[in-house]
This record gives structure tokens, C-alpha cells and sequence, in this order.
């Protein structure tokens, strides 16, 4: 059974997890979507609302996915690489959608080619699993090749261990293909 935010928040409140003001703001708030960017303000005041894509990560976090949907997906549609990526998620893991593999990798496929340095990896392991898109080495070391220039964690790891199984040939052409 999946829960939203409120449900998880609530459960902690009452359980003495979290206490004070957003203990009283957990038992007092309504589910009401709009109650979202309240409660993330009380549980982390750093985290402007005005940001949409903060307050969508934030409701992310708060395991509010439903929230976190309808904020990313206007955001992706322009080209918003932290959105897309977002909806990846969402996707990918079938959280509050039935899962849907062709969406997640649309959306993970265009954060990645801008840069965003969680896709480039997602899309590696993608690629060295054969997920979604085409099982290929090749691909598969490009992009952790990119995501460890952007110094994501275990990229590196990842980029190494499938340098081992290229051929010369291949990890010739696939450095070939990175500068392209």
C-alpha cells in the first residue's frame, strides 16, 4: 500500500517521531494538495515554496507523489532537467501510475542529454541492463563516462567495470562517439 505525505507525517506526529511545530502541523493540516507547500515549509523552513521544483522534490520526499506529478510535469514539458528527471522516477517505479517504461525513459533520456548528472548514470545502467532502450556497452560507458565528469557517486565504479568488458575497438569507438 503506497501512502501520500500526509499519511506518513501524521503517522509520525502521533508516534512522538516528529515533535513541536510540525508535529502540531502534521495533526492539523488537511489533505487538501494545497496543504503541501505548508507543511514542507514547517518541516524544513530552508526550502522556499516559491520554487517550484524545490516544493515538488520536497513533496517527492514526503513521499507525495501525486503533488510532486502535477507540479513536474508543466515544469519537464519546458525543458526543466530536474523535472524530467523527476518524472523518471514517478515512472519508472510505478509510484501512484501504473509503471510505464516508454514514459520514464522519455523523460529520462532528455534530462540526461542536458545534463543532469543522476540521468546520465540512470541511463547508463539503462543502457548495460538493456531497460527500456537497446542493451549497449557502448551507450552504457558514455554516459557513466558523463556522469562521472559531473562527479556523480559510483559512476567511476560503474564506467570501469564496463570499460572491462569493451573490446579496444569498442572503447575506442565509444570514446570516439563522446566527443560527438
Amino acid at each position: 500500500m503506497k501512502y501520500g505525505w500526509f499519511s506518513v507525517a501524521l503517522a509520525c506526529a502521533g508516534a512522538g517521531v516528529v515533535q513541536g511545530a510540525a508535529a502540531e502541523a502534521a495533526m492539523s493540516i488537511s489533505t487538501d494538495m494545497k496543504s503541501v507547500s505548508t507543511f514542507s515549509s514547517v518541516v524544513n523552513p530552508v526550502i522556499p515554496a516559491k520554487d517550484p521544483v524545490v516544493a515538488a522534490r520536497t513533496a517527492f520526499n514526503f513521499f507525495d507523489y501525486t503533488v510532486a506529478r502535477q507540479a513536474w510535469e508543466p515544469l519537464a514539458a519546458e525543458g526543466h532537467a530536474d523535472a524530467q528527471y523527476g518524472l523518471y522516477q514517478i515512472y519508472s517505479r510505478g509510484l501512484l501510475v501504473d509503471p510505464d517504461q516508454d514514459q520514464a525513459i522519455r523523460w529520462l533520456k532528455l534530462a540526461a542529454r542536458q545534463g543532469h548528472a543522476a540521468a546520465q548514470f540512470y541511463l547508463g545502467l539503462s543502457h548495460l541492463r538493456g531497460e527500456g532502450v537497446e542493451k549497449d556497452l557502448e551507450a552504457a560507458w558514455i554516459w557513466f563516462s558523463r556522469a562521472e565528469a559531473k562527479q556523480f557517486p559510483t559512476a567511476t565504479r560503474a564506467r570501469d567495470s564496463v570499460e572491462k568488458r569493451l573490446s579496444p575497438e569498442q572503447l575506442a569507438a565509444a570514446r570516439k562517439r563522446i566527443v560527438q
